[in-house]
C-alpha cells in the first residue's frame, strides 16, 4: 500500500481534493466528495484519522497504470515481438475467465490498446477460452492468459483445473500475465499450474494492513480497524483469504482488499462497491 500522511494530519479540502482526484476514474460508482464524507461518517470522530489513513494508503490502478504494467510484463516474455517475421513460434492471448463480465475481458482490451495490437491486423492473436481447443495446440505455441490480479490464486488454480488445463494441453508454453499479484497468490499459481506468471507489481506481506510487517498501523490501529472490518463482513474480515489488502483497480475492487473498502449492506456503505 501506499505511505499514508503522518497520523493527525487534517481532513481538509486539499487531502479530500487528492482523494477525489485519485480514485474518481473507478467505474463502479464513482467517487466524490460527497461518497467520501459519508465513507468517513460510518467511523467514529475519534476513529476517523485512522480511515483517512487508510485511504491514503489505496493502491489503486487507474488505465493507465494497467496499461503500463502489461506493457511491462509483455515485454519480459521471451520470443516476443509485434513484428510477426520477428516473432517465435505462434502466439495467441487469451482472457483467464469463462464468462464476459469477468474481469479478463475489460483487461484484454487494455492489453492490446497498451501494446499498439488493437488494429485489425492482430486480431488473430486473440481468441476467447473456447476457441483454444480448435488451434491445433502444439510445441510452437505460446498461449498468454490476461487477467488483472491474483490475490490467493485459488481461482486461477481453480479455473486451470477445471477448464484451462485442459484446452491448454499441448501447449509448449503457457503464460499468466496480470497487472498485479499477491506474492503468496503468485507462487501458489506456479506450484499448482503449469503457468508462468508474470505480474509488474508484486505485494508481499508488507501490504497486508494485519500483516507484522506492515508498518502503517500500530498493533493497536490494526485491532480497530479490525472492528470495523468485521462490521464490513462479519466472514471475511480480513479480506478474502485474509489478504488484508488496499488494492483497487480502476473497473473493481478485488475482493482480497480489506472489506470496509468495497463491502456494500444495511450496516455498511464501501466506497468502493464491487457493482453499481
Amino acid at each position: 500500500m501506499r505511505t499514508p500522511l503522518p497520523r493527525n494530519s487534517a481532513i481538509d479540502e486539499v487531502r479530500i481534493g487528492t482523494w477525489v482526484s485519485d480514485y474518481a476514474p473507478y467505474v463502479p460508482k464513482q467517487v466524490n466528495k460527497a461518497r467520501i464524507d459519508k465513507w468517513l461518517s460510518q467511523f467514529s470522530s475519534s476513529d476517523r484519522d485512522l480511515a483517512a489513513r487508510l485511504l491514503d494508503g489505496v493502491q489503486f490502478y487507474n488505465g493507465e497504470a494497467v496499461g503500463e504494467a502489461f506493457k511491462t510484463a509483455l515485454r519480459s516474455l521471451s520470443g516476443w515481438s509485434i513484428n510477426a517475421a520477428k516473432r517465435k513460434g505462434t502466439w495467441r492471448f487469451v482472457e483467464l475467465s469463462n464468462s464476459g463480465g469477468e474481469s479478463g475481458s475489460v483487461m484484454v482490451h487494455r492489453f492490446r490498446v497498451a501494446n499498439g495490437l488493437d488494429a485489425a491486423c492482430y486480431k488473430e492473436l486473440f481468441i476467447g477460452p473456447s476457441q483454444l481447443a480448435d488451434q491445433g495446440l502444439g510445441p510452437d505455441h505460446t498461449i498468454v492468459f490476461l487477467d488483472d490480479f491474483a490475490g490467493t490464486g485459488k481461482q486461477v488454480c481453480d479455473g486451470w483445473a477445471d477448464t484451462f488445463q485442459e484446452l491448454a494441453a499441448g501447449a509448449g508454453r503457457t503464460f499468466l500475465i496480470l497487472a498485479a499479484a499477491f506474492k503468496r497468490g503468485r507462487d501458489r499459481i506456479q506450484k499448482e499450474t503449469e503457468l508462468q506468471v508474470f505480474a509488474a507489481h508484486l505485494l508481499g506481506d508488507k501490504s497486508n494492513i494485519f500483516s507484522d510487517q506492515c508498518e502503517h498501523f500500530t498493533a493497536a490501529e490494526k485491532q480497530l480497524l479490525l472492528k470495523y472490518c468485521e462490521r464490513a463482513s462479519s466472514t471475511h474480515p480480513r479480506g478474502w483469504g485474509e489478504c488484508g489488502l488496499a488494492v483497487v483497480f480502476y473497473h473493481r475492487c478485488p475482493n482480497g482488499s480489506v472489506p470496509v473498502l468495497h463491502v456494500s449492506h444495511s450496516n455498511w456503505k464501501g466506497l468502493f462497491p464491487r457493482h453499481a
